[in-house]
């Protein structure tokens, strides 16, 4: 691979960091990969990110300092994203790819468009109905919670709604949940209402980011993890609230 200048450096960087941020990858990981690519290239590097944003700042032997700062403004959970960075990334350390074409891979997969694919709708269906099975459900609570896993994904990949998923959708989909588990246990005279709102949030229930937070934490790296606790206790508190507020109107508990 032939020798780059230090805009291409910075150019190739920001690309990985924000991908991987946007794509809900950790920290940590985001600062490494800049690491080991601006240092492979012969330049000091230094980098620092964040949840929501992050700096790099790339120099050479003269001292010719190139800084940039770029905001996550959304995100969403693509691990086959992350996994093409890293994969990017090593066949860079190792001169492997060239580095226009490393570029124009990672602008390629920073703009593509994630199709919403037959499968995920299966998934998000049978993994609410699998946990109503679980927690002592019949097979209505199942046939009820698979509805309201897919018509909630439906709303996910339809209206664009990467931006407002950490409240405004949470809340959203606790209603939704709430009303179609009321609506069909009142109408069919059968079910749990009960178990169906438990089973159909728990998918929802914001585990990978809880992960996220206590692994950053662990590393020391406390002001990524106690952001991410907060936004994983915002995102638990609005799908409680979405479904309470139903519960409340309809029963007034």
């Amino acid at each position: 691979m032939e020798n780059i200048n230090i805009r291409e450096a910075v150019t190739l960087t920001k690309l990985c960091a924000q991908i991987i941020l946007e794509n809900n990858g950790e920290t940590y990981r985001a600062e490494e990969t800049v690491m080991f690519i601006g240092r492979s290239l012969g330049y000091d590097t230094e980098v620092i990110s964040f949840p929501i944003g992050f700096i790099i700042t790339i120099a050479d032997e003269e001292d010719t300092i190139n800084t940039i700062i770029k905001r996550i403004k959304s995100r969403k959970v693509d691990l086959g994203a992350i996994h093409e960075v890293n994969d990017l990334s090593r066949k860079i350390v190792n001169r492997s790819i060239d580095i226009q074409e490393a570029i124009a891979k990672l602008r390629e997969l920073h703009n593509k468009r994630e199709k919403t694919s037959p499968l995920l709708y299966t998934a998000a269906s049978l993994s609410p109905a699998a946990f109503s099975l679980l927690y002592g459900g019949g097979l209505f609570d199942a046939f009820v919670s698979a509805i309201c896993g897919f018509l909630v994904q439906y709303v996910y990949s339809n209206f664009d709604v990467d931006d407002n998923y950490n409240f405004a959708m949470s809340l959203i989909s606790g209603a939704m949940i709430a009303i179609i588990a009321i609506v069909f246990v009142n109408v069919f005279n059968v079910g749990n209402t009960n178990i169906i709102i438990t089973a159909a949030i728990t998918p929802l229930l914001p585990g990978l980011v809880m992960t996220t937070a206590i692994r950053d934490a662990m590393r020391g790296d406390l002001l990524s993890g106690l952001a991410r606790l907060a936004e994983a206790i915002l995102v638990a508190i609005a799908l409680a609230f979405g479904v309470g507020a139903i519960l409340t109107i309809f029963y007034g508990i």
